[in-house]
């Protein structure tokens, strides 16, 4: 133990220079993901490494007290007290330090498997054209190419649907002087159609894209704010007592974030590529007199092979977030 309180007094006058821009500087020579170097670049212009520093001090000073009244007291309380909480900033320490390993490692293996997948599929992308991948690039890639398609098919519909109606409101009759006329409407039907067509943009279309382009926002927001803002405070609420528990789920949350939500975009994007192309197997099923074929704008295939990527793959995504959060959180409760 008396070693360990000589170790921590070194540190305090270490960390009295170290700030945290140097440990992401740090970690970033260790760094070969090409997807966590970015985010670091960010990150050593961080402001937060005074305060880490600053509490990394506090604690220090406040465990050695306890262990000092610990030791003349003789009371038990202090002495365990001191102990428990110089693991718990042990265990802290090395999660700063080795913050940037585990994003680069657990970076670089999601883009390796993302290649080595879309490799063995086979299939034709707009978003990948082999080699080497960074998963958050292709996510976005993938939300901005069916956030295109949608708005061509919301204008489409939209452009229909108008003329239908005005094609709809067109009369022919024959009038008689003072006495009247017949008249009817040649094209009533055109307005059921143009109720379909508006049907299929506001009940699926709309909000479909609007689910997509809320992915796509959120999926820019983890590569600007998770590691640079979330994890930081995470790291910095460890080493206080109260606040320790929280730091754990900040940490869990901003590395789940920034590691599973664009691996989860990407396999949506892998599943759109290499599952939903096949339009012609079930041209028969999806064939409509108004939306038309395989090929035509804003088809029921078309609109068919957005839905899951708006609705039903983002709430898989959430569940397995969640579950990897509480995992990591309650093994960094356990652990430290």
């Amino acid at each position: 133990m008396k070693h360990a309180m000589i170790f921590l007094f070194s540190l305090v006058l270490f960390s009295s220079v170290l700030t945290a821009a140097d440990v992401w500087d740090f970690a970033l020579k260790f760094s070969i993901g090409n997807c966590v170097q970015d985010v670091f670049a960010l990150a050593t212009s961080s402001s937060v490494g005074v305060p880490i520093s600053l509490l990394l001090i506090t604690m220090t000073l406040i465990i050695s007290l306890a262990y000092m009244v610990g030791s003349v007291t003789g009371n038990a309380n202090y002495t365990i007290f001191a102990k428990d909480e110089l693991w718990h900033m042990l265990f802290s320490i090395f999660l700063l330090l080795g913050s940037g390993a585990i994003l680069t490692f657990s970076c670089s293996f999601v883009n390796a498997f993302g290649s080595y997948t879309y490799d063995q599929l086979g299939a034709n992308s707009q978003c990948y054209s082999g080699g080497h991948i960074d998963v958050s690039k292709l996510a976005s890639c993938h939300f901005v190419r069916i956030e295109n398609s949608m708005e061509s098919m919301v204008k489409y519909n939209t452009q229909t649907a108008l003329q239908y109606r005005m094609d709809a409101n067109e009369v022919w009759g024959i009038n008689y002087p003072f006495i009247g006329g017949v008249y009817t409407g040649l094209n009533g039907w055109k307005k059921g159609r143009a109720g379909q067509f508006d049907l299929l943009r506001d009940v699926f279309i709309i909000p479909a894209m609007v689910s997509v382009s809320i992915q796509k926002i959120f999926l820019e927001f983890i590569k600007e704010y998770m590691v640079t803002i979330l994890l930081p405070f995470g790291l910095a609420f460890r080493f206080i007592p109260p606040l320790r528990d929280f730091g754990n789920l900040m940490i869990a949350l901003s590395i789940g974030l920034f590691i599973l939500f664009p691996l989860f975009a990407t396999f949506n994007a892998m599943m759109y590529d290499a599952v939903f192309q096949d339009c012609k197997s079930y041209e028969t099923l999806i064939n409509d007199a108004a939306a038309g074929t395989c090929g035509y704008v804003g088809n029921l295939w078309d609109i068919a092979i957005v839905l899951p990527q708006a609705y039903f793959l983002p709430n898989l995504t959430i569940a397995v977030l969640i579950t990897f959060v509480s995992s990591i959180s309650k093994a960094l409760k356990v652990i430290g």
